[in-house]
């Protein structure tokens, strides 16, 4: 039965049937943000000023991130913006990402990159090559 359902989703475009597998938020900008993006939670200002604020993730925020998702579109900051998580197509990829590895956020805003286990919070797994600068993956919910 499951394997019937599995089937039903599956597409040409999405062999693997993940598109139903996305959980999409709306927060506020705490910055400029691009579709693609990699966003963490905004812990700047205290948390009663930011609860719902996301920014552009990258490495240099450490283990004090705590990553909100991928930004579906763009934004100017203030401005609400969607965040999914699960299937997402068309990352903000750093090159060498290839199908099956975990991924973190890369040094350059945005970016996801190919991490190792056990040295880098890893956020989410590849689902595609990079190309052209974009990858499709799987984001986890913590």
């Amino acid at each position: 039965m499951s394997d019937m359902i599995y089937q039903s989703l599956a597409t040409s475009d999405n062999p693997l049937g993940l598109e139903d597998r996305q959980h999409v938020v709306t927060y506020k900008a705490g910055g400029a943000i691009s579709a693609g993006d990699a966003l963490i939670f905004d812990i700047s200002e205290p948390i009663a000023a930011n609860r719902m604020r996301v920014v552009v993730a990258q490495t240099v925020q450490g283990t004090e991130a705590l990553f909100a998702g991928i930004a579906l579109s763009d934004a100017a900051s203030g401005e609400l913006v969607d965040v999914a998580l699960g299937y997402v197509e068309a990352v903000s990829a750093h090159t060498d990402i290839d199908a099956g590895d975990p991924l973190y956020f890369h040094t350059t805003g945005g970016m996801v990159a190919q991490g190792p286990i056990g040295t880098h919070m890893i956020i989410g797994v590849a689902l595609t090559d990079d190309s052209g600068g974009l990858c499709s993956a799987y984001f986890y919910r913590r």
